[in-house]
């Protein structure tokens, strides 16, 4: 990349706006402009790849979370229930609490049967709120 006269304005102007933004003086938003490139110049540069890297990671874990859910719905004995919790408010925090009591005996079919119980729980309780 060339350093020309054009890219000095928008330097420039940039500097300007930021004085403008924050109501300092122009001389003043130069010196701390140029001030935080001296030191904070290797700081900021590090920080790209890390900030990069956490968002790969997050969409990489965005995806994969996507992924288990779809195929936790797949399954035929907890999808249909895992759905009707979810369309009656219940979500996926409050089934991790849920499971405490059973973990010991966590199973697909205890999983399911507790699924079966709160979902109709959820829709004894909610019929009886709206009578």
């Amino acid at each position: 990349m060339r350093f020309g006269l054009e890219e000095l304005k928008l330097l420039s102007n940039t500097i300007n706006e930021i004085a403008v933004a924050n109501n300092m003086p122009l001389y003043e938003a130069q010196q701390k402009f140029f001030k935080d490139i001296k030191e904070q110049y290797d700081k900021k540069i590090g920080f790209e790849s890390k900030v990069q890297n956490l968002k790969t990671e997050v969409n990489t874990l965005t995806q994969e979370k996507k992924r288990l859910h779809e195929e936790l719905l797949a399954q035929p004995l907890i999808g249909p229930n895992l759905i009707g919790l979810f369309q009656i408010g219940v979500n996926e925090q409050d089934i991790l609490i849920w499971h405490i009591p059973f973990k010991d005996m966590l199973t697909v079919e205890a999983v399911a049967l507790v699924s079966v119980w709160t979902y109709n729980h959820y829709l004894l309780n909610f019929k009886s709120m709206e009578a």
